[in-house]
């Protein structure tokens, strides 16, 4: 089961999950937390679920931001 949490503060915002991962029968750690960019803004991902989807997904994300001007 994923925890994640984030939180609003006054001066920006605070995002934290656990960092267990399970395939199958076997458990391993990781982030669950991906930082993806663009030129001019930053974003935070966190996902549950398939982490090899979960991975697939921030990576694409990120190879599509990567450069681009968020407007």
């Amino acid at each position: 089961m994923t925890i994640a949490a984030g939180f609003r503060c006054l001066d920006g915002v605070a995002i934290c999950t656990d960092s267990e991962h399970t395939a199958g029968q076997a458990k391993f750690y990781d982030k669950k937390i991906f930082e993806i960019k663009a030129s001019n803004a930053l974003a935070y991902l966190a996902g549950a679920g398939d982490y090899a989807y979960i991975r697939t997904a921030a990576d694409e994300i990120e190879s599509y931001m990567n450069g681009k001007t968020v407007n």
